[in-house]
């Protein structure tokens, strides 16, 4: 999903035209598949995982909220949306961050 938010970063610099909107659209199916991808991981480690890796795959999952959201007003051109999606790009990063040293420590933990 990363990989993604930096090329809808980049695509929401592109001059308004429909080559943007078609490249808009078609980065919004693929994050569209790798949320799906991220929701299965998710519910497999509520499933098998311990209670401090299951919150930070949920808050990491709920991360990706805020700049969907703004993606999606993107799409629809709200002209401020890139700003939002741009300041949702960070929280994204850290809850990311957060998930892999917790599941880093619990898995190295006896």
């Amino acid at each position: 999903m990363g990989a993604l938010y930096w090329k809808i970063s980049e695509t929401a610099g592109i001059a308004t035209s429909p080559a943007r909107s078609a490249a808009l659209e078609e980065l919004r199916h693929s994050l569209q598949a790798e949320y799906a991808v991220l929701r299965r991981c998710v519910r497999v480690v509520d499933l098998e995982g311990p209670d401090e890796v299951v919150v930070a795959a949920e808050a990491f999952k709920s991360s990706t909220d805020p700049p969907f959201r703004a993606f999606k007003q993107l799409i629809d051109g709200d002209r401020t949306a890139p700003q939002r999606f741009e300041d949702a790009y960070e929280p994204f990063w850290n809850a990311l961050a957060r998930f892999v040293d917790v599941a880093k420590t619990a898995v190295r933990t006896p």
